[in-house]
């Protein structure tokens, strides 16, 4: 009986013991078990071409992405509205810099210029290949007074592009009558389902895939839009067209060129959009009649 008096506290002790061990690691890997759901589950930013970043230089720098800043730039209140875009870099004035000399390109271009477009065609037996290359020609000298008069709004900065709001108060700034630029329930333009027929003014659409980076897939978009804008208005052309050359078993060759220019005065891009997969640009440009 002695024995079982001595060993009973110390049972009970050992018990405790025990007890709060196993309650102490319970606590302790629950701990670490929260933690490890936390870091696991922690919300990570998506990195895109589109990813805003902070705008150094600007006025503002605008959440909402690239196409809210080159959409509907249409003139007015006496000045006009650009979407000066570039290429990324690693330098913001670098980006801004070139913004500011996309959008006085832009303006040059609205003063007059000469709008060359190239295309060549080449079929042969089994093969046919076709290419076609656009110029806009402007007067650069004018293009570098009107940068002073440019004013840099809201800007944003992704990963690979640049693009701003552009300003340039002038007494020249058209006057356009309502357009309708709105967007379907898809957010399509309806100008690109139904072009816009203005009385008064000549309207063409561009459209590119996509190019390097956005800047210069709107670009090229713009120049397609004002190619049809010269070739509405009933372009020059020249064109030279090789002899077909039959060879052995039938086989032929035939090569033309065609080069068509026109100058023209008053070439404006009032709106841009792009496919929801970025794969297609297209731009709205529109011209008053002489």
């Amino acid at each position: 009986m002695e024995v079982m008096r001595v060993f009973y506290p110390f049972q009970v002790m050992l018990t405790i013991f025990l007890c709060m061990s196993c309650l102490t690691g319970c606590i302790s890997s629950g701990g670490r078990a929260s933690e490890t759901e936390s870091s696991g589950t922690e919300p990570v930013e998506p990195q895109g071409s589109d990813t805003p970043v902070p705008s150094k230089g600007a006025a503002l720098s605008d959440p909402q992405g690239p196409d809210r800043l080159v959409a509907n730039t249409l003139p007015g209140d006496g000045q006009f509205l650009l979407a000066g875009l570039s290429a990324g870099f690693y330098d913001s004035e670098e980006e801004e810099a070139r913004a500011l000399d996309h959008a006085a390109r832009q303006l040059a271009i609205y003063y007059g210029a000469v709008v060359v477009s190239q295309e060549y065609l080449s079929e042969q037996t089994g093969s046919t290949y076709a290419a076609r290359k656009i110029e806009i020609r402007y007067d650069e000298e004018l293009a570098v007074r009107l940068r002073n008069d440019c004013t840099t709004g809201l800007s944003l900065r992704g990963q690979d592009f640049f693009v701003a709001r552009v300003s340039c108060k002038s007494s020249e700034a058209p006057v356009i009558p309502p357009v309708p630029l709105d967007r379907d329930e898809a957010g399509r333009p309806l100008w690109l389902i139904y072009p816009p027929r203005i009385e008064g003014y000549v309207t063409a659409v561009g459209s590119a895939t996509a190019r390097r980076n956005l800047a210069e897939s709107w670009e090229q978009a713009d120049r397609e839009g004002m190619a049809g804008i010269a070739e509405s208005l009933g372009s020059q052309i020249r064109s030279r067209e090789a002899e077909i050359g039959k060879e052995g078993g039938g086989a032929f060759r035939a090569e033309s060129y065609v080069i068509s220019s026109e100058r023209i005065r008053g070439m404006y891009v009032i709106d841009r959009w792009r496919s929801p997969d970025h794969r297609t640009y297209y731009s709205l440009v529109i011209k008053k009649n002489d």
